[in-house]
Protein backbone atom coordinates (compact mmCIF):
# COMPACT_ATOMS: atom_id res chain seq x y z
CA UNK A 1 0.00 0.00 0.00
CA UNK A 2 1.31 3.44 -0.98
CA UNK A 3 0.96 6.27 1.47
CA UNK A 4 0.22 9.58 -0.31
CA UNK A 5 2.78 12.28 0.18
CA UNK A 6 2.28 16.01 -0.08
CA UNK A 7 3.73 15.92 -3.58
CA UNK A 8 1.33 13.25 -4.86
CA UNK A 9 -1.67 14.91 -3.24
CA UNK A 10 -0.65 18.24 -4.79
CA UNK A 11 -0.38 16.61 -8.23
CA UNK A 12 -3.79 15.01 -7.73
CA UNK A 13 -5.23 18.40 -6.81
CA UNK A 14 -3.74 20.00 -9.93
CA UNK A 15 -5.08 17.18 -12.12
CA UNK A 16 -8.52 17.53 -10.55
CA UNK A 17 -8.55 21.30 -11.07
CA UNK A 18 -7.46 20.86 -14.69
CA UNK A 19 -10.21 18.31 -15.28
CA UNK A 20 -12.81 20.66 -13.79
CA UNK A 21 -11.56 23.50 -15.96
CA UNK A 22 -11.81 21.39 -19.12
CA UNK A 23 -15.23 20.13 -18.08
CA UNK A 24 -16.37 23.67 -17.29
CA UNK A 25 -15.34 25.04 -20.69
CA UNK A 26 -16.99 22.18 -22.55
CA UNK A 27 -20.31 21.94 -20.67
CA UNK A 28 -20.98 25.37 -19.14
CA UNK A 29 -21.40 27.21 -22.48
CA UNK A 30 -24.88 25.71 -22.75
CA UNK A 31 -26.14 28.08 -20.05
CA UNK A 32 -23.79 31.04 -20.42
CA UNK A 33 -21.89 32.71 -23.24
CA UNK A 34 -18.91 35.04 -23.51
CA UNK A 35 -18.84 38.02 -25.88
CA UNK A 36 -16.58 40.91 -26.80
CA UNK A 37 -18.20 44.26 -27.58
CA UNK A 38 -17.19 45.41 -31.07
CA UNK A 39 -19.16 48.62 -31.58
CA UNK A 40 -20.20 51.81 -29.76
CA UNK A 41 -24.01 51.47 -29.93
CA UNK A 42 -24.25 50.68 -26.18
CA UNK A 43 -21.81 53.38 -25.06
CA UNK A 44 -21.26 54.48 -22.31
CA UNK A 45 -22.71 51.37 -20.63
CA UNK A 46 -20.64 49.02 -22.80
CA UNK A 47 -17.55 50.05 -24.73
CA UNK A 48 -15.66 48.35 -27.57
CA UNK A 49 -13.25 45.85 -26.03
CA UNK A 50 -15.49 45.04 -23.03
CA UNK A 51 -15.65 41.29 -22.39
CA UNK A 52 -19.07 40.12 -21.22
CA UNK A 53 -20.78 37.08 -19.79
CA UNK A 54 -24.42 36.52 -20.65
CA UNK A 55 -26.88 33.89 -19.46
CA UNK A 56 -29.99 32.28 -20.91
CA UNK A 57 -32.96 34.28 -19.60
CA UNK A 58 -35.75 32.74 -17.51
CA UNK A 59 -37.78 35.81 -18.34
CA UNK A 60 -37.02 39.12 -19.95
CA UNK A 61 -37.35 42.48 -18.19
CA UNK A 62 -37.36 46.11 -19.23
CA UNK A 63 -33.81 47.57 -19.15
CA UNK A 64 -32.18 44.13 -19.52
CA UNK A 65 -29.22 44.23 -21.90
CA UNK A 66 -29.76 41.39 -24.34
CA UNK A 67 -27.82 39.53 -27.00
CA UNK A 68 -29.38 38.38 -30.27
CA UNK A 69 -28.24 37.31 -33.74
CA UNK A 70 -28.07 39.95 -36.43
CA UNK A 71 -30.96 39.34 -38.85
CA UNK A 72 -28.69 39.55 -41.92
CA UNK A 73 -25.83 37.48 -40.41
CA UNK A 74 -26.82 34.90 -37.74
CA UNK A 75 -23.15 34.33 -36.85
CA UNK A 76 -22.81 37.98 -35.70
CA UNK A 77 -24.38 38.92 -32.37
CA UNK A 78 -25.79 42.32 -31.41
CA UNK A 79 -26.19 43.79 -27.92
CA UNK A 80 -29.06 46.19 -27.13
CA UNK A 81 -31.24 47.28 -24.20
CA UNK A 82 -34.83 46.02 -23.81
CA UNK A 83 -36.96 49.17 -23.77
CA UNK A 84 -40.49 47.74 -23.87
CA UNK A 85 -42.14 44.34 -23.74
CA UNK A 86 -45.20 43.00 -25.55
CA UNK A 87 -48.37 45.08 -25.56
CA UNK A 88 -46.55 48.42 -25.41
CA UNK A 89 -46.66 51.49 -27.64
CA UNK A 90 -43.20 53.06 -28.10
CA UNK A 91 -42.54 56.53 -29.49
CA UNK A 92 -39.25 58.30 -30.21
CA UNK A 93 -39.46 62.03 -30.91
CA UNK A 94 -36.50 64.42 -30.91
CA UNK A 95 -34.55 62.05 -28.63
CA UNK A 96 -37.40 61.66 -26.13
CA UNK A 97 -38.61 58.11 -25.53
CA UNK A 98 -42.16 57.44 -24.38
CA UNK A 99 -43.64 54.04 -23.60
CA UNK A 100 -47.42 53.83 -23.30
CA UNK A 101 -47.60 57.63 -23.15
CA UNK A 102 -45.12 58.00 -20.27
CA UNK A 103 -41.72 59.60 -20.81
CA UNK A 104 -38.89 57.26 -19.83
CA UNK A 105 -35.98 58.60 -17.80
CA UNK A 106 -32.84 57.01 -19.29
CA UNK A 107 -29.66 58.39 -17.73
CA UNK A 108 -27.54 56.04 -19.88
CA UNK A 109 -29.06 57.06 -23.25
CA UNK A 110 -27.82 59.84 -25.49
CA UNK A 111 -28.22 60.93 -29.09
CA UNK A 112 -31.44 61.36 -31.04
CA UNK A 113 -31.46 58.43 -33.43
CA UNK A 114 -34.52 57.65 -35.51
CA UNK A 115 -38.00 58.91 -34.82
CA UNK A 116 -41.26 57.02 -35.04
CA UNK A 117 -44.02 55.11 -33.29
CA UNK A 118 -44.10 51.33 -32.88
CA UNK A 119 -46.64 48.89 -31.47
CA UNK A 120 -45.01 45.91 -29.75
CA UNK A 121 -46.99 42.65 -30.05
CA UNK A 122 -47.26 40.29 -27.06
CA UNK A 123 -44.58 37.97 -28.47
CA UNK A 124 -42.09 40.80 -29.15
CA UNK A 125 -39.63 43.10 -27.43
CA UNK A 126 -38.48 46.61 -28.41
CA UNK A 127 -34.68 47.06 -28.30
CA UNK A 128 -32.50 50.17 -28.58
CA UNK A 129 -28.82 50.97 -28.26
CA UNK A 130 -27.83 53.43 -25.53
CA UNK A 131 -26.03 55.67 -28.04
CA UNK A 132 -29.01 56.33 -30.29
CA UNK A 133 -26.99 58.42 -32.77
CA UNK A 134 -24.85 55.43 -33.86
CA UNK A 135 -27.06 52.46 -33.01
CA UNK A 136 -28.18 50.29 -35.91
CA UNK A 137 -29.65 46.81 -35.87
CA UNK A 138 -32.14 47.80 -33.19
CA UNK A 139 -35.92 48.11 -33.16
CA UNK A 140 -35.81 51.70 -34.45
CA UNK A 141 -34.44 50.33 -37.73
CA UNK A 142 -35.70 46.71 -37.74
CA UNK A 143 -38.94 47.03 -35.78
CA UNK A 144 -39.77 45.04 -32.64
CA UNK A 145 -37.99 41.68 -32.33
CA UNK A 146 -39.54 38.32 -31.49
CA UNK A 147 -38.80 37.38 -27.87
CA UNK A 148 -37.71 33.94 -29.09
CA UNK A 149 -34.86 35.64 -31.00
CA UNK A 150 -33.20 36.72 -27.74
CA UNK A 151 -30.14 34.54 -27.17
CA UNK A 152 -29.12 35.69 -23.70
CA UNK A 153 -29.05 38.53 -21.15
CA UNK A 154 -25.78 40.26 -20.26
CA UNK A 155 -25.02 39.94 -16.56
CA UNK A 156 -21.29 40.61 -16.01
CA UNK A 157 -18.28 42.42 -17.51
CA UNK A 158 -14.97 40.70 -16.78
CA UNK A 159 -12.63 42.88 -18.83
CA UNK A 160 -11.16 45.48 -18.64
CA UNK A 161 -10.34 45.10 -14.97
CA UNK A 162 -11.06 48.78 -14.29
CA UNK A 163 -14.70 48.19 -15.38
CA UNK A 164 -15.21 44.67 -13.97
CA UNK A 165 -18.56 43.95 -12.36
CA UNK A 166 -22.27 43.39 -12.93
CA UNK A 167 -23.86 45.06 -15.91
Amino acid sequence: MTIPTRRTSRIATIRGAAALLVLGFTTVPTWFRRFVVAERSMSPTLEPGDYLISVKPNRLGVDDIVVFSAPDDPSFFLVKRAIALGGSRVALDQGTLTVDGRTRHEPWAHGRGRQGVWLVRQDQVFLLGDDRSVSTGDSATLGPLAITAIDSVVCFRYWPLARIGPV
